[in-house]
């Protein structure tokens, strides 16, 4: 992880606009926020939505998958981001663990003049960074999750997949999942586990000891 977050101008803006992310929900666990250094620009917003197949037609009829409350907040995000932080479109880079979502998503920003916010798949952004990275790992049934690994679809137990999600943004990072699947994967559940203990996680808990 490289974002860069210290002591300068341009750090307080990106930081300001992580207050304002941050203040759309509640953290997880407000008696780890004494923990929480100030300067970190990156934060974890659980969602337990339910995900979806979507057939779309550039895939000849294929199924992919959305979660279309975790698009609703990376769109509201966003908003938040462009309308009350002065962030350009342009700096926005929306990433999501399959195309269905990439769809959904750019089709609500479309729809609320907000086009030219970059989104794309975890492929999409090999070379590429943004200043800011809404990333939505979209899945949110359990039982899905071993399909995924066979086709080498989503971002779970797939650390090569992971890296590159996790490292494109250069100044704030914000990453959106269900905190009961990201558990069944190891390195997620460390990363959610870091979240916790440093006053990042925000929005629901999960299930106990999930």
């Amino acid at each position: 992880q490289h974002l860069n977050g210290n002591g300068s101008a341009a750090a307080d803006l990106w930081l300001s606009a992580l207050r304002r992310l941050e203040s759309l929900t509640v953290n997880a666990y407000p008696e780890k926020l004494s923990a929480k250094p100030n300067d970190w620009p990156m934060m974890f917003r659980a969602v337990q939505g339910k995900d979806t197949s979507m057939s779309i037609e550039s895939f000849f009829g294929s199924n992919s998958w959305c979660n279309r409350m975790e698009a609703a907040v990376v769109v509201e995000m966003i908003e938040q981001l462009v309308a009350q932080s002065g962030i350009a479109t342009s700096s926005i880079g929306v990433m999501a663990a399959f195309r269905a979502q990439v769809v959904l998503i750019r089709r609500i920003l479309r729809e609320k003049n907000l086009g030219a916010v970059n989104v794309g798949l975890p492929e999409d952004y090999q070379a590429v960074e943004r200043d800011v990275i809404i990333l939505s790992l979209t899945r949110s049934s359990k039982e899905l999750m071993n399909a995924d690994i066979q086709h080498r679809a989503g971002l779970f137990h797939q650390p090569k997949r992971m890296n590159v999600a996790l490292t494109r943004a250069e100044h704030l990072l914000v990453v959106l999942g269900d905190p009961d699947i990201m558990v069944e994967d190891t390195a997620w559940k460390q990363w959610l586990e870091f979240c916790r203990e440093n006053g990042l996680w925000y929005g629901e808990k999960g299930s106990p000891g999930g």
